[in-house]
């Protein structure tokens, strides 16, 4: 909100915002609607329909991500999204999730695991892998891939032999982290 008034001060043309992930209301925009400053939401988004939005289909993206673990015999995996409000998060999970119903593999929360903290992504991870193995995972973000990372490692198994990950990405985390992660931009 206070970079709101900021760019009502600067007198900009336009606004381009990504929204954080907690972000479940775009009333906070309504200053610039109200004063005529076009706003352009990005990535993150919330449906609006005032303000323009730039994203990939994340439904289709998500589900090519998972019809490779399948193509590989992977099918026990899981996926992790972030913050439930997020559209982003509704999408990548609805594409995650039809590609278990075309496959005819049950589809249940041992499938998935929605994390609204990325801090407190590792301990979810921990408690998850604490009752099921899996040969797969799925980031809906570099930010849990990133938070998750270690933990995998601590697996202790060969990547992408034995166990095989995929991020949607914007490509700079993945390629950073050794072995190299699969992902998708």
């Amino acid at each position: 909100e206070d970079i709101i008034k900021y760019c009502l001060s600067w007198v900009v043309d336009g606004v381009l915002i990504l929204l954080s992930d907690g972000t479940n209301s775009l009333k906070h925009l309504d200053l610039l609607k109200n004063n005529n400053v076009p706003v352009v939401l990005l990535d993150k988004v919330i449906k609006s329909d005032y303000h323009s939005t730039v994203t990939i289909d994340d439904y289709e993206t998500a589900r090519l991500a998972t019809q490779a673990f399948f193509k590989n015999g992977n099918k026990e995996i899981l996926g992790l999204f972030a913050h439930e409000n997020l559209n982003i998060t509704k999408g990548r999970l609805a594409g995650f999730e039809s590609v278990f119903h075309d496959n005819n593999v049950p589809f249940d929360g041992s499938n998935y695991l929605i994390v609204n903290y990325p801090k407190e992504a590792e301990t979810m991870l921990l408690e998850k892998l604490s009752k099921k193995s899996y040969n797969g995972f799925f980031f809906m973000t570099d930010e849990l891939l990133v938070n998750c990372f270690n933990c995998i490692l601590s697996l202790n198994k060969k990547i992408p032999d034995e166990l095989s990950i995929v991020s949607i990405s914007d490509g700079t985390s993945p390629v950073f982290l050794n072995p190299k992660i699969t992902h998708i931009f």
